[in-house]
């Protein structure tokens, strides 16, 4: 059924139940942390694609017979999701913040029917990489420092 599926997204409604008054308000039995979901399917089939592109603020868009749109933004996690896609051939375009640099900024997986996982985009984050450029070469500025 996974290869229909074309969204899934909550509600975020509040569940509680009525209290009743039986002063068992804050038990499991009367609060419901729960939501309910809107579960969406397409009969003709439908791909879905979820990745990680290691940081936070990506923006990913998305682009697929000649039209592109801006399909997903990473997480805290760097985690992203994008829903209802026609399978077949796409492009994804990794959008990084200045701080960051994308080794592949672009990727065309092709999507059958289902979820797919996106390939790492290779991000890094750029002052990380100057300083271990920096600690690499610290070992050479000391030896020329010595008498």
């Amino acid at each position: 059924m996974v290869q229909l599926l074309s969204g899934v997204d909550a509600v975020h409604a509040n569940a509680d139940f009525a209290s009743g008054g039986s002063g068992l308000e804050e038990t499991s039995r009367q609060v419901s942390d729960h939501d309910p979901l809107v579960v969406r399917i397409r009969p003709q089939g439908a791909a879905g694609l979820a990745g990680n592109a290691s940081f936070a603020d990506v923006l990913i868009g998305l682009e697929q017979d000649g039209n592109e749109r801006p399909a997903a933004v990473t997480d805290a996690r760097g985690d992203f999701r994008i829903w209802n896609v026609t399978p077949g051939d796409v492009t994804l375009h990794y959008l990084a913040p200045t701080w960051l640099d994308i080794e592949q900024p672009t990727a065309a997986p092709a999507l059958p029917a289902g979820i797919t996982t996106a390939a790492d985009p290779g991000a890094h984050h750029r002052a990380a990489q100057a300083a271990a450029r920096a600690a690499g070469s610290m070992p050479a500025i000391l030896a020329a420092q010595e008498p």
